[in-house]
Parts: C-alpha cells; sequence; structure tokens
C-alpha cells in the first residue's frame, strides 16, 4: 500500500469543489482511503500507482486538471 498526496487547484473555470473531488475518489476501487489534509490536498492510499490515480483524475476532470 502506498500514500500519495494530490494536490490540486483548477487553473480553468469552473473550478472545482474539493468535495465533488471526494465523492469521484468514495467510488474508486483503487483508491482504498484518502484523507483531506488542506482545502487544496488530500492523501490518498492505494495498492495502484500515482499514473494510474492521476489518470482516473484527469479521465473524470479532463478540462479542469492540469
Amino acid at each position: 500500500m502506498e500514500a500519495y498526496l494530490i494536490s490540486f487547484t483548477s487553473p480553468n473555470y469552473p473550478v472545482i469543489d474539493r468535495q465533488v473531488i471526494l465523492d469521484f475518489l468514495n467510488t474508486q476501487p483503487i483508491i482504498k482511503n484518502w484523507l483531506a489534509v488542506m482545502p487544496h490536498a488530500i492523501l490518498v492510499a492505494t495498492e495502484s500507482s500515482i499514473k494510474d490515480v492521476s489518470k482516473i483524475l484527469t479521465e473524470r476532470f479532463p478540462h479542469n486538471l492540469t
């Protein structure tokens, strides 16, 4: 199991609300747990690689995350 810090901002409007990302993470089987540590940072626990985590986030939010 690995833990990764995901920090996010939204350079494009509309700005993504953290709760929207958390709700999405709750539906993803590769995310075993998460902890919202700051307004724009989430720790995620996963057995997958950071590339896999990044992929699901950018697929879900393609116009808001870079």
